[in-house]
């Protein structure tokens, strides 16, 4: 009797792996069988550099390493062995990268009385073979101890805890499994996975974009009301209204809906709104919605044709020309930051294949163009604009904002930067807290560089 892997098995953990997501194998299977069928679907890793399987064995209260299904090169760990003895076993015993394998009855010693072993293998281990329900659930719950993230498949009444405990249970059947994983898969395939990370990135991507989008959306009517108050005006009704209602409404609605992309990218997007980054990013987007904005209201008053405004107590009434040339600044960021703050690949597709942006952003556009050049003045006297009266100003207004969203799109490119990336994100006093599990990979990597490093030199 023999059961195959699925068809889609191993290129979806090959998906998995070179998105630097670690795949695990947990199964009540012997442990023969699970590192088999584990090298056949690429959870062992094999696509560059071929990885060896260290099988992990207790025998009379001691730990013997041997490599994979071969005897010959077992080696047993001293009774008082340090991080540094469990080095140089490995070394001993390969010299290639290695990964661990261990059965249910090791397990269980290891994890109560070799905590320093038992660290490694929550580490570096791929495969744990003939585990109770019990032991899976403890698994999981020991790899969040240290910070991972646990996605968990499971198809059957032993996976229930497990499902449960994980971060993100899938249950790949409508039986038993199903009540415990909050997630089910309609197929009994671990794509399911790729999808869910998918999505999930996306969805993450969405709220950062949809965030910073509102962000600036505040700031850029913050700065037009208050160039409007240092003249005593304001936006009158119909503005406010088309702004709010059509123009920020279209947009906000549009945004969220590009798709994920395609496939994996091996890096993740940030899970916090805000950071030094976003920060620094959105505070440059202000600073050239002021300038913009205040250009115009500058360029306006220079021309032989403007006439100062003179406050009136029913603001409704209060159109001018310096109310007209903040307006049309202000509305046109309201547009293009739809576009430039629409975030595409790694994780979504990128903002030109999202069509209903693309069609708002299009059809907000022209109107913004309308409303400068001014061929109908029913529509200019619907928003209490005021005519320009001059060709000159009307195309100059137009080279200015096509300018800002050049120069805004530009903004976001230089901070997409890798190496501005890296140093932003490593700012030691504002740097995101390293996970657990990568301080002690780090700790345990320094270990090993150092042996390889003194017995090279020998």
């Amino acid at each position: 009797m023999e059961n195959h892997l699925k068809s889609d098995t191993t290129d979806c953990i090959t998906s998995l792996v070179l998105s630097h997501t670690r795949v695990c194998m947990v199964t009540g299977d012997n442990i023969l069988t699970a590192i088999t069928v584990a090298k056949k679907c690429g959870i062992v890793p094999n696509l560059n550099i071929r990885h060896d399987v260290i099988l992990v064995r207790e025998s009379n209260g001691g730990i013997t390493l041997q490599l994979d299904f071969n005897e010959d090169t077992a080696v047993t760990l001293d009774t008082d062995y340090s991080s540094k003895g469990i080095v140089e076993a490995i070394r001993d015993i390969t010299a290639n990268p290695y990964v661990f394998a261990v059965a249910e009855k090791d397990f269980n010693v290891i994890a109560e009385n070799h905590p320093e072993l038992y660290e490694l293998i929550l580490l570096n281990g791929k495969v744990f073979a003939r585990m109770t329900p019990g032991k899976k659930q403890k698994l999981v719950e020991d790899l969040q101890k240290l910070e991972y993230t646990v996605a968990m498949c499971g198809d059957g009444a032993n996976d229930c805890g497990a499902l449960k405990s994980a971060n993100v249970g899938v249950s790949l059947s409508e039986a038993e499994a199903s009540i415990a994983a909050p997630f089910t898969s309609s197929t009994p395939s671990i794509a399911c996975m790729i999808e869910i990370l998918r999505q999930g990135r996306a969805a993450l991507v969405t709220a950062s974009v949809t965030f910073r989008y509102m962000a600036m959306y505040s700031m850029i009517q913050f700065i037009s009301t208050l160039l409007h108050y240092s003249i005593g005006s304001n936006l009158t009704d119909n503005q406010f209204l088309y702004i709010d209602m059509f123009v920020i409404s279209g947009m906000a609605a549009t945004l969220g809906r590009s798709l994920p992309s395609k496939s994996l990218a091996p890096t993740t997007p940030k899970a916090q709104l805000i950071d030094l980054k976003v920060f620094l990013l959105l505070t440059l987007h202000v600073i050239l919605t002021f300038a913009f904005q205040f250009s115009f209201l500058e360029y306006i008053r220079y021309q032989p044709f403007f006439t100062p405004y003179v406050p009136k107590h029913d603001l409704k009434e209060g159109s001018c020309f310096e109310n007209t040339a903040v307006f049309l600044a202000s509305m046109n960021q309201y547009i293009l930051y739809g576009v430039v703050l629409s975030e595409g690949p790694p994780h979504r597709m990128a903002a030109f294949k999202n069509w209903s942006l693309m069609l708002v952003f299009l059809i907000f556009t022209v109107v913004s163009v309308l409303l400068v050049m001014q061929p109908f003045p029913w529509l200019n006297n619907l928003l209490n604009l005021v005519s320009l009266e001059s060709n000159n100003v009307r195309i100059t207004f137009l080279l200015m904002m096509a300018l800002n969203f050049v120069l805004a799109m530009a903004l976001e490119l230089i901070f997409e930067a890798p190496r501005l990336t890296y140093y932003l994100e490593n700012v030691r006093f504002l740097s995101r807290k390293r996970a657990k599990y990568v301080k002690l990979s780090s700790a345990w990597e320094s270990v090993l560089e150092e042996f390889d490093s003194k017995n090279f030199y020998k």
